[in-house]
């Protein structure tokens, strides 16, 4: 794919992502209209401080299961729960879930186990797990035991070993 940009034409700098790092800018100063030649940046990285990382991990549930900017008085008291130890991921995981907010959403069951997919297991649901957790609701467990199943799977674990978190259980 190749897109051409005239030049003089208003350009914005994109924001990279990188898995493990924070994104601190770019080698040099990024021009704000497109110049007549070509030219290269560099973007800078940085490992981000356990605090940070366990921020990450909260403002995620926010972002994900509740659909919003997390308000700092939230955030903070979340994350040092985690920081510490005085919660585990398990209990902040199950904590959003059981939020009246969510409550409130009122989803479709299709709608809920795609939610714990995506907050849970940082990603899509795949066809065969996906079909297996609605047959589990359909034929009389609940959302909890739904719910249970995802926070105490070895894909969460995992998730929160990433953030530096103890996942604990549920």
């Amino acid at each position: 794919m190749y897109l051409t940009v005239k030049y003089g034409t208003k350009i914005t700098a994109p924001v990279p992502t990188r898995d493990g790092y924070v994104f601190t800018g770019w080698d040099k100063t990024v021009a704000s209209t497109m110049p007549a030649g070509d030219v290269t940046y560099k973007a800078k990285w940085r490992k981000p401080t356990s605090e940070e990382q366990v921020r990450n991990f909260v403002e995620r549930f926010y972002t994900i299961i509740l659909e919003r900017p997390a308000e700092a008085a939230g955030l903070n008291d979340w994350t040092n729960r985690l920081i510490g130890k005085t919660a585990t991921g398990a209990e902040v995981a199950a904590g959003f879930i059981n939020s009246g907010e969510f409550q409130k959403k009122k989803m479709t069951d299709e709608e809920y186990v795609t939610k714990l997919y995506r907050a849970f297991f940082d990603r899509e649901p795949d066809k065969d797990g996906y079909n297996g957790w609605l047959r589990e609701l359909k034929n009389g467990k609940t959302r909890d035991d739904v719910l249970r199943g995802f926070i105490n799977s070895p894909e969460f674990n995992n998730l929160c070993k990433k953030y530096g978190i103890n996942a604990g259980s549920y």
